[in-house]
Order: structure tokens, then C-alpha cells, then sequence
């Protein structure tokens, strides 16, 4: 099987690849040797990024060794696991925390916030897949707002506090998807919790404090994580 290519400003590509490894590596008794080559091949491009090319793709440096991390663990199973069942079972895992930590990396860069607002609006329109009207609630305007944000044919960006609000649940969207589901994290952000006062996560974005900001941040780290929902 031919290298596959790593490009830090495109890692989508590659969790494509190494997810539809896992679904062969689930299908299969053994782990075929073209995953153990893919997982060698990726892991040793993750570690020949420069500092350099991880500034110059906006990475965060705290992403970026979790990454290598998961990176190492994965190698070192793909290289020196001898027993197939726990290679297997181990492998398993460890490919889809590059994955997800690689589909992250992704997420990053589709939010950013140097994206073009349109661009946000068209990403969270088709994540969050609750009623239009749910959509135009949970970011504090009405439904013929969201529509004319959505149209193809009468367009109208978000501005002001409204992008603002936008950009930082398209982020939360964006980070907690893959442990909550979208439906999940617009259920997560109108629910009071202790750690805001009691407030909801929208109501926190609502009012644009930065330290309850920060505390809402830290809220959804521990709800990825698995400490908090």
C-alpha cells in the first residue's frame, strides 16, 4: 500500500482513511497488514511536523501532543503487539483516537474565527439537525432571522453580538458533537448547571461575561471528557 501523504492543514483526509481502516479492522479476526502500515506510515508523518508547520497551520500546541501522543501509543501497538486479539482490541481504540483527535484538528480549522461568518452559518445549518426554528432559538433571534441567514435566495449575515453568539456555539457544536451528538449539545446548552450559576450555557453566551465565559469553557471541557453532561 502506497504512504499516505500527511498534510497538517488537511487532516480530514487522513481520519477518513483511518476510519474506514477500523471498519475493515472490525470486520476481520486479525488486523490486515495494511492497517498495521497505515497506522506506522501516519504516526511517523504526525511526528516529522515541525514546530514550524504547526505554527504556520494555527495548530494548538496542547492538540498537537495529545496528538502525537495517541500518535506514539498507536506505533508502538502496530510495531510491537505480538498477541492478535489484544493487537486487535488494542488497535481498535487507539485508531480512533487519532481519529477523532485528527477530525478535531479539522473542526478547528472550519471554525476558525478568521472563517467567513456565511461560511459558519452554512457549516452549523447543516450540523445541528434540530427544526429551523430551534436553531433560531437557541441563538437568541427569531425564525425569520435564521431563514434569511440560511436562503439562498435572500441572504443576510449575522452581525454584531449575533455573530458573536454564532461563532462561540458553532465552537461548542463543533467541540462536543462527537461526545454528546449535535441534538445533544443543543440540549446541553439550554440546561441550567451549578457550575454558571444556575444559568444555561446559552444564557451565559447571551450576556458575553468573560468570566462566566471561561467557567462555561471549563463546564464543556469536563462534558467532553465525560466528567460533566
Amino acid at each position: 500500500m502506497a504512504t499516505l501523504a500527511f498534510d497538517i492543514a488537511n487532516p480530514e483526509i487522513v481520519a477518513n482513511e483511518l476510519e474506514k481502516a477500523n471498519r475493515r479492522v472490525a470486520r476481520e479476526q486479525t488486523v490486515p497488514a495494511f492497517v498495521d502500515s497505515l497506522v506506522i506510515d501516519v504516526a511517523a508523518a504526525i511526528m516529522e511536523i515541525t514546530p514550524q508547520d504547526r505554527l504556520n497551520a494555527g495548530v494548538d500546541p496542547n492538540a498537537w501532543i495529545d496528538l502525537q501522543r495517541a500518535a506514539a501509543r498507536a506505533q508502538a501497538v502496530a510495531y510491537g503487539e505480538e498477541d492478535d486479539r489484544k493487537k486487535r482490541r488494542a488497535l481498535r481504540l487507539l485508531i480512533e483516537e487519532l481519529r477523532f483527535r485528527l477530525a478535531r484538528l479539522a473542526q478547528h480549522e472550519q471554525l476558525a474565527d478568521e472563517r467567513p461568518i456565511d461560511e459558519i452559518v452554512r457549516w452549523f445549518d447543516d450540523t445541528v439537525t434540530v427544526s429551523q426554528s430551534a436553531k433560531a432559538a437557541l441563538l437568541g433571534v427569531g425564525d425569520r432571522t435564521y431563514q434569511r441567514w440560511v436562503s439562498a435566495s435572500e441572504p443576510a449575515n449575522p452581525g454584531g453580538d449575533e455573530e458573536r453568539r454564532l461563532r462561540i456555539i458553532a465552537w461548542l457544536v463543533g467541540d462536543l458533537r462527537h461526545t454528546l451528538t449535535a441534538t445533544g449539545v443543543v440540549n446541553w446548552l439550554g440546561r441550567p448547571h451549578p457550575a454558571l450559576g444556575d444559568r444555561t450555557p446559552a444564557a451565559v453566551i447571551e450576556a458575553g461575561d468573560p468570566e462566566a465565559l471561561a467557567a462555561l469553557y471549563d463546564l464543556a471541557a469536563a462534558a467532553r471528557s465525560g466528567a460533566a453532561a
